[in-house]
């Protein structure tokens, strides 16, 4: 099974502390506010901008504010696809009805709604067929991931960990970290 490496600092342990302060405080919170539809589509786009953004998508913040209101910009269409459906992604995992684990069709599915008419249709919602690596704006490898044949078992097995009782056992957003 996975066995991630970490060491809880005195430092990780204080800021652990304090996130779990937060969260009991936002919990406690009531929220009921008429602008709340507008934060959370702000936030959402900021989410898929920065998440995009890394993998070379070439819109701006504005641009995606606009496509999150629905709103049409003028920007090549893969690049107007990959915001929409990381949008839908998000929107699918708020929206879930079970708050169990997340398991392995979970991410199939979560992987199709992400590239939805940007691979091939044979290639969304399954494990990658060819090595691919990450590359920097010059095109220089900065990261390459395991090969074809180990996606899945890797994936699995990182799974296996999130819903372990030793992952049960740390706090969650350390877990988080983790998966992330």
């Amino acid at each position: 099974m996975y066995d991630p490496r970490f060491r809880i600092s005195p430092h990780l342990l204080q800021l652990i502390a304090r996130a779990a302060e937060l969260r009991g405080w936002i919990a406690q919170a009531v929220v009921d506010v008429p602008w709340l539809p507008a934060l959370q589509r702000d936030t959402a786009a900021r989410l898929a901008h920065s998440s995009t953004s890394i993998e070379g998508n070439p819109l701006s913040l504005p641009e995606v504010n606009a496509l999150a209101r629905g709103e049409e910009v003028g920007a090549p269409p893969t690049a107007r696809r990959e915001i929409l459906n990381y949008l839908a992604a998000m929107r699918w995992v708020w929206g879930r009805r079970t708050a169990g684990p997340i398991r392995e069709p979970d991410l199939l599915r979560l992987h199709r709604l992400l590239v939805q008419g940007v691979l091939p249709q044979e290639q969304a919602g399954r494990y990658k067929t060819r090595p691919n690596r990450v590359v920097d704006h010059r095109g220089r490898t900065i990261y390459t991931p395991p090969p074809p044949g180990a996606a899945g078992p890797l994936t699995r097995d990182l799974l296996a960990w999130l819903t372990s009782d030793r992952a049960a056992a740390l706090p969650p957003v350390l877990v988080s970290s983790v998966a992330h």
